[in-house]
């Protein structure tokens, strides 16, 4: 875990202000990416809150133990004797992920569209485990449930599906197809906002899902250390579906910078494939010219957007101590008077 010990800090300057500061540079597990994600967090169980995703049949009481969801938490779990840790990181990493042709199932075998959030997280033995939000366009009846859990008997509730459920079985089948006949899926109906836990208390799942990330890691708990590991070491990341972000009433691309880079991305696709053609018989002839053309006059336009930001970059401290970042405050402190924000002293 040293880069999460290495913090490096970065000087910046406001070109319209003069003023130049200090920020923190997000590496996974430290305070800074931490923040970042629990902001997200926080704007998606807004939605969660704001939004009814489940109701009770016409014509029930609110506390009837049967309702309609159409939100579920999901837990893949892999056979430890079919999968080493390794293997089971490797199996839950890359576009052939299991978790990717899991939903790839469930598209074919629903018509209902929907869309997915899923968290990869180590458990005690160190194996790869996968937590997902699932929200679907149609609703499926789930009942309330009582188990029994713990040494002192206590008693949890949970929103299920029925066993014999097309959802519960398409589920069940898929995950034992793909993962090598592992059979350990656990499937949640998400009530007013909210699961239940481990500890037969409810949560939301939001927080569930992002508990290891929404804190710096925990040098004593091994499965937030594993959890980090390997997420660095395979360089992976969750990410959140635009089609999951929609469903929540989210705009996925409501920052002017997604909106521009992703607008950016398009085109420079868009260019090598006009460009692949020059080539070809015909190419003069035919409208790739001009809209070669205009492709590169509107990239020229959205770079100009992306320059606009006032904040430039100027250089870096790794701190290693107090006295090192002490020194890249006093160097803050002097570009500051030089650039008049600051009185001198």
């Amino acid at each position: 875990m040293e880069w999460c010990n290495d913090a490096e800090y970065s000087v910046i300057r406001n070109k319209i202000t003069g003023e130049h500061i200090s920020v923190l540079n997000v590496k996974r597990g430290n305070p800074a990416y931490a923040r970042k994600r629990t902001k997200r967090s926080q704007e998606v169980q807004q939605s969660l809150y704001k939004f009814k995703f489940d109701y009770v049949p016409k014509g029930f009481r609110a506390y009837h133990p049967n309702r309609f969801t159409r939100l579920f938490f999901i837990t893949l779990t892999l056979d430890h004797k079919q999968y080493t840790v390794e293997e089971s990181w490797q199996a839950c990493s890359g576009r052939n992920s299991l978790q990717n042709k899991f939903k790839s199932y469930l598209r074919r075998k629903f018509k209902s569209g929907f869309g997915c959030y899923s968290v990869r997280e180590a458990q005690d033995s160190g194996h790869c485990h996968i937590h997902m939000m699932v929200l679907f366009d149609n609703a499926f009846p789930v009942h309330i449930e009582e188990t029994k859990k713990g040494y002192n008997g206590r008693v949890f509730h949970t929103w299920r599906l029925d066993a014999k459920s097309t959802l519960q079985r398409s589920m069940h089948d898929a995950w034992v197809r793909y993962a090598r006949g592992s059979f350990k899926l656990d499937i949640q109906g998400v009530v007013n906002g909210e699961i239940t836990d481990e500890s037969g208390e409810g949560t939301s799942p939001i927080y569930y899902l992002d508990k290891y990330f929404n804190k710096t890691v925990e040098p004593k708990n091994n499965k937030s250390i594993l959890t980090h590991v390997y997420q660095k070491l395979l360089g992976l990341r969750d990410i959140m579906s635009p089609a999951f972000l929609q469903r929540l009433h989210i705009d996925p691309q409501k920052s002017r910078l997604v909106r521009i880079r992703n607008e950016l991305k398009q085109i420079d696709k868009t260019i090598l494939n006009i460009e692949s053609k020059k080539n070809c018989f015909g190419y003069c002839l035919s409208a790739f010219p001009g809209e070669l053309e205009q492709l590169k006059e509107r990239k020229a336009v959205l770079k100009a957007q992306l320059d606009v930001n006032p904040w430039e970059y100027l250089e870096s401290y790794h701190i290693m101590g107090f006295t090192d970042f002490h020194k890249m405050k006093e160097r803050v402190r002097e570009y500051n008077q030089k650039s008049g924000f600051l009185p001198a002293v």
